[in-house]
């Protein structure tokens, strides 16, 4: 039985610990680890998908066996020792391409993040897929950006709002010529109450298309701008990543330093403390 897990003071990390596991989730969980260990090979060194999957689908499994999301981080952190930004990337593109895992063991991890992204022509995507073809990161971001040129091209080139009044007329009409067919098979008093029936139906159909057509435009922008967010947020991941990197070295600089100041002022403390008894 999983022990009561206790809850970490506000800005102070959760330590992990397998006993806030159940009992029988504790020896996986372990096992788990040590293959996530020896899959993952640190920073510096280049990832393929035969490794982005399997470590992709460990997390998954894993994170289904501890209870909160906070103590996930903790095992992630201090037993997988995998950062956050490395288990977002191998999960996402676990959950994208797993039906197909089998065809990209070879495909660069920065690849098939790229892949993730929206943008991309169906028969480039298929045929990386299919595993007949590996594409360099360079060549994937420019089909990328060559389709979303084309996309915003054809876009620029329409007129929306003849478009959308083209529509709206072509509903119009049908509804009336429905309108003239009814009005045929009705006896004359009745004529004058289904015309004013009818024409508010019409009114009302046309205001819920307009409606509609200015949601639709509105999630359209909304969708391009995420895109634009999701570029600009990984290419500050990997510029983050490599400025963590150099931050731990300074780090381990920093602290053997510290060490040999604190011995010196030690020594001193202990020279001055000599002194001081024999005068």
């Amino acid at each position: 039985m999983a022990d009561f897990m206790p809850q970490p003071f506000k800005g102070m990390p959760l330590s992990f610990d397998y006993k806030y596991l159940e009992d029988d989730d504790v020896l996986y969980v372990k096992r788990k680890t040590k293959e996530i260990r020896s899959l993952n090979r640190g920073k510096g060194t280049r990832v393929y998908g035969r490794d982005v999957f399997a470590i992709g689908a460990i997390l998954l499994d894993v994170r289904s066996k501890i209870p909160t999301q906070e103590l996930f981080d903790a095992w992630r952190e201090q037993e997988a020792q995998i950062t956050e930004s490395i288990a977002w990337t191998y999960t996402r593109v676990t959950r994208a391409f797993e039906h197909a895992a089998s065809k990209l063991g070879n495909v660069p991890c920065t690849v098939l993040y790229e892949l993730t992204l929206p943008s991309y022509p169906q028969p480039f995507l298929e045929r990386i897929l299919s595993g007949l073809y590996v594409p360099s990161l360079e060549e994937v971001r420019r089909m990328r950006e060559h389709k979303r040129a084309s996309a915003s091209a054809d876009q620029a080139n329409e007129s929306p709002a003849r478009s959308h009044n083209d529509v709206i007329q072509n509903i119009s009409d049908q509804i009336t010529l429905a309108i003239q067919q009814q009005l045929h098979a009705l006896p004359l008093t009745e004529k004058e109450g289904e015309i004013a029936d009818l024409q508010g139906k019409v009114q009302s159909l046309t205001e819920n298309y307009n409606t509609t057509i200015r949601e639709l435009e509105i999630a359209n922008e909304s969708l391009i701008e995420k895109d634009k967010e999701i570029t600009e947020k990984d290419t500050k991941i990997e510029k983050l990543e490599e400025d963590n990197a150099k931050l731990s070295k300074e780090k381990g600089y920093l602290l053997d330093k510290c060490r040999v100041d604190s011995d010196k002022l030690n020594r001193l403390i202990m020279t001055m403390k000599q002194i001081c008894g024999e005068n």
